[in-house]
């Protein structure tokens, strides 16, 4: 049993967080695994979602190191 009861959509934040779970699902589809826990406090879990997005799609490591 989780200590934290995991967030699994917009009916589990405030309205005022809607966006940021938004933002979870236009990445992952859905929210599962880090982002359901980080979700209970939105003004760390959306710079760190913004960071993980950028990571994913519009970073690059060259060839050669």
């Amino acid at each position: 049993m989780p200590r934290v009861a995991p967030i699994t959509g917009k009916q589990d934040v405030p309205a005022e967080h809607h966006a940021v779970v938004d933002h979870v699902l236009s990445v992952f589809g859905n929210v599962r695994g880090p982002s359901s826990v980080m979700l209970h406090s939105p003004g760390v879990a959306d710079p760190l979602e913004q960071l993980s997005e950028y990571v994913r799609f519009r970073s690059a490591i060259p060839k050669r190191i």
